[in-house]
């Protein structure tokens, strides 16, 4: 990355997961900045930042580590940031100490696998989330603790990797940091045939015909192999739905053709109403359909919705923002969100008061099975069925390993009930307006 990035140091910033919210992108000109003008994609496809050294390594006062224990140093020492004990972690982390050190270790033989769809996507049964690794969750880590943090994926046993094209920020310095070159960059070092690799094309406004969106589509998946430096990207989703006059008949079209080009290999929509799904698979097959789903995110369950369909179809579904925002991760328990969380209407403060009480009713069911809110929040998502692979995001270790473990937690119906029960109370939907504009409610006719 480019000279002066630093770790994020404040937790609200550094517990992150892969939110997809997009109307942040109304409050600067990102929007404006994805043209079809090729030189301009070019230009900014071509960003590619150079990594800043870490600072001189320090040692550790105790054996034990506070949670929040700085990233960089931790990756130097090659240890984990949680206080690592065989208490806490039991037989799927077992500890290692070094020097007096306590280090996590586990074998990628632990982490369960998953089909999405029919079509032969096999996959991490839980996937990570990469976009807080850049933007939108405060400055972005460095280069040496993305690869710290993938190489620790592969070790939990997760291969699948969420980015997007539009998971990009603008720097002090004028130019565009991409989550894909980051995440590009990272992979070439570690071995790209290790990863599961999804990114997304975003809709562009505008667009005239047939011919202006195959080449829009084309050349924004072109740039995406560049900056993700690959020849195949594994799941390649549509981020939100085209408007009229573009149909997704069109869209799905064009991505076909991609997977006889050999630059995409799986197909998926995120935030599509049911009519798109169906519409959509009848013209190439969809392996997975990403969607919001939470405690708190619960409308693609409806009678008839995007659930329903997608198991009618035989299609995965893929959960982003499975612990909310992190709000079921314990975070906001105190303060409102400092950034563009505080518009999600159950985190106002008109709201948060006594949603705050409903996730500590949540996270006393989850002490009594001995796991943290967050565990117990994603494996409510897990349990939901063998075709759910969600995709929880952090940038500390601790967390990663924490969420990991999730995935080992099976619950009973009843279980699942009393949980969802306890959550229900939760006020204020999952999106303001703007945010809701572009759900796939909006599609519904």
């Amino acid at each position: 990355m480019s000279e002066g990035k630093t770790v994020k140091t404040d937790q609200e910033k550094d517990e992150t997961e892969d939110a997809e919210d997009l109307d942040f992108l109304e409050d600067d000109d990102t929007l404006e900045e994805f043209s079809a003008d090729p030189v301009e994609e070019e230009r900014r496809s071509s960003i590619i930042n150079t990594g800043k050294p870490h600072r001189k390594v320090q040692d550790w006062d105790d054996e034990d580590v506070d949670v929040d224990f700085d990233d960089q140093l931790c990756q130097e020492l090659g240890v984990s940031k949680a206080v690592v004990t065989a208490t806490e972690l039991g037989l799927q982390f077992p500890s290692l100490v070094v020097e007096g050190k306590t280090k996590s270790k586990t074998s990628s033989s632990n982490m369960l696998q998953r089909s999405l769809g029919k079509q032969g996507l096999v996959c991490s049964a839980q996937g990570f989330g990469a976009m807080g690794l850049t933007a939108f969750y405060g400055n972005a880590v460095s280069d040496d603790h993305v690869v710290t943090v993938l190489k620790r994926c592969l070790e939990l046993g997760i291969n699948f990797i969420d980015t997007a094209e539009v998971y990009q920020a603008k720097q002090s310095d004028g130019t565009i940091l991409f989550n894909e070159s980051v995440l590009g960059k990272a992979m070439s070092i570690i071995g790209r045939e290790k990863f599961v690799i999804c990114s997304k094309h975003y809709p562009r406004q505008g667009l005239k015909n047939k011919d202006d969106l195959r080449k829009t589509i084309f050349e924004a998946c072109n740039a995406s192999l560049k900056r993700l430096q690959v020849d195949t990207i594994d799941l390649y989703y549509l981020h939100r739905m085209y408007a009229s006059p573009i149909q997704i008949e069109d869209v799905i079209e064009v991505f076909a053709e991609l997977v006889g080009e050999g630059k995409i290999k799986y197909l998926g929509l995120s935030e599509a109403p049911p009519n798109f799904i169906r519409r959509a698979h009848a013209i190439h097959p969809i392996s997975a359909i990403q969607q919001e789903w939470s405690l708190i995110a619960r409308d693609l369950e409806a009678k008839g919705s995007v659930v329903d369909t997608c198991r009618e179809l035989g299609i995965g579904i893929v959960p982003y923002s499975p612990v909310a925002r992190g709000f079921l991760s314990g975070q906001f328990q105190d303060k409102t969100p400092s950034d563009w969380r505080a518009s999600v209407p159950y985190l106002l403060e008109e709201n948060r008061g006594g949603n705050i009480q409903v996730i500590r009713n949540v996270e006393a069911l989850a002490k009594g099975k001995d796991l943290t809110l967050s565990q117990l929040s994603l494996a409510w998502v897990m349990n939901q069925g063998d075709d759910v692979v969600p995709i929880p995001g952090t940038t500390k270790i601790k967390h990663l390993e924490e969420n990991a473990m999730a995935v080992k937690v099976n619950l009973t119906k009843e279980e699942m009930n009393t949980i969802s029960t306890a959550a229900s109370h939760i006020k204020g939907p999952r999106g303001n307006k703007s945010y809701m504009s572009g759900a796939f409610q909006a599609h519904i006719v």
